[in-house]
């Protein structure tokens, strides 16, 4: 990472433990619903609820995303697809800058993910479709532990350039 203050390197690897702990908790919340409902369709208020933990799991990845790169990796937030760019910029390795943040090969799934809370912000909750939002609870259940290693191993490697 260019920062090579110790205390921006601490606070940067304190608010990524902290975005972790906040999707930790987000995905029990989702498990917890997929166990109680499963395929059973449950009532709409249900599954607008669960939309949103989906929306919250992804805004919650975007968040340390963007903490990693307060200045977006050069990234133009002017442009529709900034987090769709965003997301990408962090499966890059950028030598004497930093490592990649995620794998590559998390990127599909996750960009999913990104697409599906574009939708929740701009539909009506009476469209979501339960299959829908239980097959991207799915996924995210299935991306979180990879995902959650790839955060976990960049905020270590932050941790021991500040000396923590």
């Amino acid at each position: 990472m260019t920062a090579t203050r110790p205390a921006a390197l601490a606070r940067v690897a304190a608010r990524l433990r902290e975005e972790l702990a906040n999707l930790e908790r987000v995905q029990q919340a989702m498990a917890e619903a997929l166990a109680s409902w499963g395929p059973q369709t449950p009532q709409r208020p249900i599954i607008h609820w669960v939309g949103g933990l989906v929306h919250d799991f992804y805004t919650g990845l975007e968040k340390a995303f963007r903490e990693v790169s307060p200045e977006l990796n050069g990234l133009d937030r002017d442009r529709e697809s900034w987090h769709r760019d965003l997301l990408h910029a962090m499966t890059l390795d950028l030598p004497g800058h930093r490592p990649a943040v995620i794998r590559r090969v998390l990127e599909p799934g996750l960009l999913e993910l990104l697409k599906f809370r574009h939708l929740y912000r701009n539909l009506y909750s009476f469209d979501l479709r339960w299959d829908r939002v239980r097959g991207l609870c799915e996924l995210a259940a299935a991306l979180w532990p990879e995902t959650r290693a790839d955060l976990d191993a960049f905020a270590a490697g932050v941790e021991a350039m500040a000396g923590v």
